[in-house]
């Protein structure tokens, strides 16, 4: 069954596929959630959406920055009374420096998430890294879901009404979910039993 984890922090989110649905399985912000979404469910409407930092991140950056910058000017100005405050500055702003650059880098980063829109959302991350990942999924996902309405509405059960199994199969080409050539198909079958039944 195709299947997707991906993970930022100790968040995480899990979507595989199984036989009549999506089981979904979620950690944000400490809160686990894990649960079934029916294929029905599932659109492909699709929404990409990007955040970047935030105002406080922005400005806990800049003082952070700023103190940096402060910290070695007052020990350039310490050097005139001591040689040692000259290699205390750079050697403080040599180990400051490169975490400094990993943190900026982390929180200047634009995030981007994929939404599938449908009777339940399906979010994923959808940064450089993980588009590939998050295409091939949505892709398999969408092959799980047609055949699994093939499946389920596309046999004719002689024993239910034929009109209201004909009005399941309208709405699942209307709305798209099955191809004009499988709809033909269905409705010369349709057609041959109504026929038969003398209808």
């Amino acid at each position: 069954m195709p299947r997707i984890h991906q993970s930022r922090g100790n968040d995480f989110r899990t979507y595989e596929t199984a036989g009549d649905g999506l089981v979904a399985e979620y950690q944000l912000e400490g809160s686990y959630r894990s649960y079934r979404i029916p294929y029905e469910s599932i659109d492909f409407d699709e929404i990409v959406t990007g955040s970047g930092p935030t105002r406080s991140q922005l400005l806990t950056l800049a003082s952070v920055v700023a103190n940096l910058l402060l910290a070695l000017a007052i020990g350039l100005l310490l050097a005139e009374f001591a040689a040692w405050a000259v290699w205390a500055a750079v050697v403080f702003a040599g180990l400051c420096v490169l975490p400094l650059l990993y943190w900026a880098r982390k929180v200047l980063r634009q995030r981007k998430t994929k939404i599938l829109e449908g009777s339940e959302d399906l979010e994923f991350y959808y940064d450089a890294d993980e588009r590939d990942a998050v295409d091939d999924f949505v892709g398999e996902l969408k092959k799980a879901k047609t055949g699994y309405l093939h499946r389920k509405y596309l046999k004719i059960d002689r024993l239910l009404p034929l009109e209201e199994q004909k009005a399941s199969v309208d709405w699942l080409y209307q709305n798209q979910q099955i191809e004009r050539r499988i709809y033909q198909v269905y409705l010369e079958e349709y057609e041959h039993l109504k026929l038969l039944r003398g209808n």
